[in-house]
């Protein structure tokens, strides 16, 4: 009979609990399932090559035992009475096999009228007994696309004749697979007749001694480490970690693992939900090179301001428990997506207010962190559902994106404001003097109340476009594209090139005569010194006199770039700062500080 005992600690190769062999890992009320959508089994003859030899080694005394490696999973809720379930985020196609070939060895032992034999293996690592709460019994489940293959070769184990001469399974033991799906033929079914040809040629040659034998190794001597997580989330950090050369797992791959879960014994219901709304959720973001995990954070801070990203999943699968349907799940998660696209990547052709689209591609262009995002999300929906207006958004917007500016003009990283937005939305509704209004006022009101956060008055702002290389931080282009509107009254179409009058490096022939090195070193990158030019002409500017470069600025799309050129006939240390001081003049009126006379 089969060996039902654990890994002996002198054969591990690790010195973790969670070594185990298949005996363990398949004993009890456990389920190890392969998620709906997951990707199908994939070894094939040279896999199978592979793995046989360190059976062999094992057989023939040069090995004791054998290491598979890693299966990563995440554990379902568990209902009473119903076995526990474990989906597999990585080492499906090592077990998987490991299923395959005690499976093949069950089939092969009731030809040979083995019945007694065979059942009692199947009982042991391949079936449980029957519930009312599982539609199936059998311990490792294959994804949608294997389960026809699956459901083949279960029916010739679960009704070969020479189980029925003997009295067959037991009401409770007979196997039942999970419904069909998928093609008949394919790769799982293919290992499956390879291994049994193997297993095949071990008994007739050798006898059955020596196929126990095999079998027992298979069951025994192989093992492997056992990963639950906690969190799902982290799954993909783990798989890199493990597995990098193997097909990526994503978190979008276990936020369709989580949805479809409930439809797992209705894969054809759920694989036309899966064609008809997962898909295209999931191609808009790969469309915009953007993983869906980028939502899921913000959008459960929606409901639940308080979720950490450790409870995140647990938080998301209790929301998602009280949605009616599948569809009702992606539908919730859709409902972001347009301004998630027109943050992250300036995208506003989707359903986005008209009155809040320019609002919207200000916060991306000016770098708007995630934390930021919760209370976006939550404002287009309200303008969308009309229990807020458009103006009174906008202007929230507006006062957030000032904010924004100011600190990052001031060189003050956006860390920290997770605590300001997560909740505010919900704040202001909730506080009576604001009339359940959400303005520019409201927003201005929440930021002063965190006391540890800072605001940069006038006279920091003022002074960073003074004195701060501005052209070093990342609102650069912003504030210059936002310049370039003020003068234009249009956005540039084009991209461009920001350059420097003064040249980036000193050439004393050029421009000795009107600025030192000291000079050249402390304004070459503030913010009088920059212009907006195309990428051509900033080639052909580049460390020219400024006699040569007015020319070129003259010519110029751009209609900061031409008035410059117009006005300035000399370029020099006092008539950067001049301009340094100018448009600070204008920067604190484009970007008000809601809270004047203040630093908070």
């Amino acid at each position: 009979m089969i060996e039902v005992s654990e890994v002996d600690d002198n054969l591990k190769v690790t010195a973790t609990n969670d070594e185990r062999n298949l005996t363990e890992i398949f004993s009890g009320e456990t389920v190890v399932n392969i998620p709906l959508f997951q990707r199908e089994y994939k070894w094939g003859p040279k896999n199978l090559k592979d793995f046989w030899a360190d059976i062999d080694a094992i057989i023939e005394g040069s090995k004791s035992s054998q290491f598979l490696g890693v299966v990563v999973t995440v554990p379902r809720p568990r209902n009473m009475g119903a076995p526990q379930v474990f989906d597999v985020v990585d080492g499906q196609q090592r077990l998987f096999t490991c299923h395959l070939a005690i499976a093949a060895a069950v089939r092969i032992a009731l030809d040979d009228n083995r019945v007694t034999w065979a059942v009692d293996v199947a009982k042991s690592l391949l079936v449980m007994r029957r519930t009312s709460t599982s539609p199936t019994n059998i311990k490792v489940i294959p994804s949608a696309k294997d389960r026809q293959q699956f459901n083949i070769l279960w029916a010739e184990i679960a009704n070969h004749p020479n189980v029925k001469k003997e009295g067959g399974w037991g009401e409770e033991s007979f196997p039942t697979p999970p419904s069909p799906s998928g093609s008949n033929n394919g790769k799982l079914l293919q290992q499956y007749k390879r291994i049994q040809s193997l297993l095949r040629s071990t008994l007739q040659k050798e006898g059955f001694e020596a196929f126990e034998a095999r079998v027992n190794v298979i069951a025994s001597k192989l093992s492997l480490v056992t990963i639950s997580l906690r969190d799902p989330i982290a799954a993909p950090i783990i798989f890199e970690r493990l597995n990098s050369r193997g097909e990526k797992i994503t978190t979008a791959d276990l936020v369709r693992n989580e949805i479809f879960a409930r439809d797992a014994s209705d894969p054809a219901r759920a694989s036309t939900m899966f064609t008809n709304y997962w898909e295209p959720f999931q191609q808009k973001y790969e469309d915009r090179n953007l993983g869906v995990e980028l939502l899921l954070f913000p959008y459960g801070l929606t409901f639940d301001p308080n979720v950490t990203k450790a409870e995140l999943f647990s938080k998301l699968r209790n929301r998602w428990s009280t949605l009616g349907d599948t569809t009702d799940i992606i539908e919730e998660l859709d409902k972001y997506s347009d301004t998630l696209f027109a943050l992250e990547v300036g995208d506003v052709s989707g359903d986005i207010p008209a009155d809040l689209k320019n609002s919207l591609v200000r916060l991306h262009q000016a770098n708007a962190p995630s934390s930021v995002y919760p209370f976006v999300f939550l404002g287009v929906s309200a303008v969308k559902e009309a229990t807020q207006a458009a103006e009174d958004v906008a202007e929230a917007f507006s006062t957030i994106e000032s904010f924004l500016v100011r600190r990052a003009v001031c060189g003050i990283e956006p860390t920290g404001l997770h605590a300001v937005f997560k909740g505010m939305w919900n704040e202001i509704l909730a506080d009576e003097k604001y009339g359940g209004k959400v303005r520019a006022s409201a927003v201005a009101d929440i930021i002063r109340r965190r006391t540890t956060v800072t605001w940069p008055n006038d006279e920091a702002f003022r002074e960073a476009f003074m004195r701060e290389a501005l052209y070093k931080r990342k609102i650069c282009k912003f504030v210059i594209a936002q310049l370039e509107i003020a003068s234009s009254g249009e956005t540039p179409e084009d991209d461009f090139w920001i350059e420097h009058v003064l040249p980036n490096k000193y050439h004393a022939d050029n421009w000795g005569i009107h600025f030192s090195n000291e000079q050249h070193a402390e304004l070459k990158d503030t913010v009088g010194n920059l212009l907006p030019l195309t990428a051509e002409m900033n080639q052909v500017a580049s460390q020219n006199s400024y006699e040569n470069k007015r020319i070129e600025f003259n010519k110029s799309m751009f209609s900061t770039t031409r008035n410059f050129a117009d006005k300035i006939d000399e370029w020099t240390p006092e008539a950067i700062v001049s301009r340094s001081k100018e448009i600070s003049e204008w920067a604190m009126s484009r970007w008000p500080h809601s809270l004047k006379g203040t630093e908070t």
